[in-house]
Formats: structure tokens, C-alpha cells, sequence
């Protein structure tokens, strides 16, 4: 669990990166890194349920679920991105406080890592 958390922690540094978690299919948090009191639990939850009620209407069309999600609010976004093993990892950023492309190629460059780390896990 230690090399997931690490690897979270260091998307966490990221200038306007408020927090960062992995999900799994079913909305529950399998690792996190976050600013105290950085995101309402009531946002979070709304969010986590968007995600997948977007992946079962994907679904429901006939298509695949989708990979990669983007959300703006008012004072946050959230970057959703789909790993192996039916989980998401889930960026949390202010709202204008980010460099939200210098955010995307560093999720992309972790994505393998997070995902090996959640392989042992199993």
C-alpha cells in the first residue's frame, strides 16, 4: 500500500493538485493523498456517483466504458481516470490554481505505476 500512496503523494505535489484518490468500481476509496478539509465529503460522494453513472450509460449504448473523465465546478475539478482492474484514479484541483495539461501527462506517466501498485494489492 506504501508504493501506492507514495506515487498519489507525488501527483498530490503538483502546483493546484488538492487531492488525489483511487477508487474502485464500486466508489470505495482504496488510497488517497489529500489537503485537510480540501474537498467536501458530499461533493466527493456526487462526484464519485457521476463517474459511474457515466460509465454504465457508456455502457447501456453499447460502447465501452469511458476512459477518462473531466469535470469543472465552481471551485474545483476533478480529472477521473479509468486504471486496469476496474478501478479510477481521481485528481482534484482548484479551480484556477493549475496547469490542468502539465496535470493530464503526469497522470499519464503514473498511471503504470499505480496500476502495479494496486496489482499486489489483490
Amino acid at each position: 500500500m506504501s508504493e501506492l500512496v507514495n506515487l498519489l503523494q507525488n501527483l498530490h505535489k503538483l502546483d493546484g493538485v488538492i487531492a488525489v484518490s483511487v477508487v474502485n468500481s464500486e466508489g470505495k476509496e482504496i488510497a488517497f493523498s489529500a489537503d485537510p478539509n480540501a474537498i467536501d465529503s458530499s461533493l466527493y460522494s456526487r462526484i464519485n456517483e457521476f463517474i459511474f453513472k457515466a460509465d454504465a450509460l457508456a455502457k447501456a449504448l453499447g460502447i465501452s466504458a469511458i476512459n477518462r473523465h473531466h469535470a469543472a465546478l465552481k471551485n474545483v475539478q476533478v480529472m477521473a481516470e479509468a486504471l486496469e482492474g476496474q478501478y479510477n484514479l481521481l485528481v482534484y484541483t482548484s479551480g484556477d490554481n493549475s496547469n490542468q495539461g502539465r496535470i493530464r501527462v503526469e497522470i499519464r506517466k503514473s498511471k503504470k505505476g499505480i496500476e502495479s501498485a494496486l496489482q499486489t494489492l489483490a
